[in-house]
């Protein structure tokens, strides 16, 4: 089989029949192979390794022989849980392979107009982006704000004091 053979051969797979993807990350970072849960946890990790964010604004998996789109619901990433460690500082638990952030001045998170919580990542490629905070996170990452009025809260990390500002 040749090199152009087996690349249509691989489409696909990697397409449905109308030839959009047929991988998809949903907002709470399930990835998806046409709308069937990916559940092999090492595969997903695989797959975040060659993933990447283009100039057009979509995600991709890319390896050196390949380049394939995938559909990403809202953002890639997900905060599955939030934690103080012993000296009061929190941490994010990534939806990858239990990789953790701190929210620090560095990560600091972010609420968008539909009160969903982003903290910024950077990905091993040094892709800027983000993960969301699942609804669970959320209700962690609520027991260390401080609520000043209906729209700003803070919270402590790190030994500074950060705003968390409604837009």
């Amino acid at each position: 089989m040749r090199s152009t053979e087996l690349h249509q051969s691989l489409g696909r797979y990697l397409h449905d029949e109308n030839q959009e993807p047929a991988i998809r990350i949903d907002c709470n970072g399930v990835w998806y192979y046409r709308e069937e849960p990916i559940e092999r946890e090492y595969l997903v990790a695989l797959f975040y390794t060659i993933l990447n964010k283009q100039a057009d604004g979509c995600y991709y998996l890319t390896t050196p022989v390949e380049n394939v789109k995938i559909t990403v619901d809202d953002v890639p990433y997900s905060v599955v849980s939030v934690s103080a460690d012993s000296d009061g500082n929190l941490w994010c638990t990534l939806n990858v392979l239990s990789s953790r952030v701190p929210l620090s001045e560095e990560h600091l998170p972010r609420l968008s107009k539909e009160n969903i919580v982003y903290v910024p990542l950077q990905t091993p490629k040094g892709v800027k982006t983000e993960a969301r905070f699942t609804r669970s996170a959320y209700l962690q990452f609520a027991e260390y704000l401080v609520q000043h009025d209906e729209h700003k809260y803070t919270f402590e990390s790190f030994g500074q004091i950060f705003i968390l500002e409604a837009p």
